[in-house]
């Protein structure tokens, strides 16, 4: 991206630059933002998320690839092929999003806590 800032310092009347620049933002976003959905093994909205970047880069292998790898996921979620520890760390997102006495429990686990931040900046979970 600073390349970009550059090249549009160096020559303001440049559409490319600005728009090459604009690109870069986007693809960290949604990089950002499905790096953490994917770890949080949220993998429907992480798969989503590929799927919007995707509209916006449609040749992307890395959001290509990350399609793929939120499939396998999700197949192997349906299969019930999930250890303990993945179907726990599921029903405390859902926890989190819909039984608010059940949230409140999972928030004196130091490392739910340790998570929260992580998903307030990526927009999983909401504070109201």
């Amino acid at each position: 991206m600073e390349h970009y800032t550059e090249a549009i310092k160096s020559n303001p009347d440049d559409p490319k630059a600005y728009s090459n620049r604009a690109a870069c933002y986007t693809k960290l976003g949604y990089t950002r933002k499905v790096a953490i959905q994917f770890f949080m093994k949220d993998y429907d909205k992480a798969l989503e998320t590929y799927q919007e970047g995707l509209e916006h880069d449609p040749q992307n292998q890395e959001l290509l690839d990350g399609v793929r790898r939120c499939v396998e996921q999700i197949n192997k979620a349906s299969r019930g092929d999930l250890s303990p520890e993945e179907l726990k760390e599921r029903q405390v997102l859902v926890d989190l999003q819909e039984n608010p006495n059940a949230a409140q429990q999972h928030m004196k686990n130091p490392l739910v806590m340790h998570k929260i931040p992580k998903l307030i900046s990526s927009g999983i979970v909401q504070v109201k």
